[in-house]
């Protein structure tokens, strides 16, 4: 996590805030954090399984190779809110910066 978000590149939104930096793996790997002003631990939770369901049904559309973490904000956690493409887009205005 310190190495990403020290030398990563990040983008961000209302939902998510997004840290990437290369591997050097033939796959990409997530690391999630929520923090405890997003809610309480059910809502915490809630917000962690959307983004690793996010993360895992758009392996396809996520670059090969990078080491991710995600930060949630506040609005990861409403219903009716889409993390998915909040993600996807994230990942890869961050991947392009690097």
């Amino acid at each position: 996590f310190r190495r990403v978000m020290k030398e990563g590149a990040r983008a961000g939104d209302d939902r998510l805030l997004v840290y990437v930096d290369g591997n050097g793996l033939g796959w990409s790997r997530l690391g999630i954090s929520v923090p405890k002003k997003v809610g309480n631990a059910v809502v915490r939770h809630y917000a962690r399984r959307r983004i690793r369901e996010a993360f895992r049904r758009n392996l396809s559309r996520i670059p090969v190779g990078l080491d991710i973490v995600c930060i949630a904000r506040p609005a990861a956690a409403q219903r009716g809110v889409s993390v998915t493409e909040s993600l996807i887009a994230l990942i890869q205005r961050a991947s392009s910066k690097k």
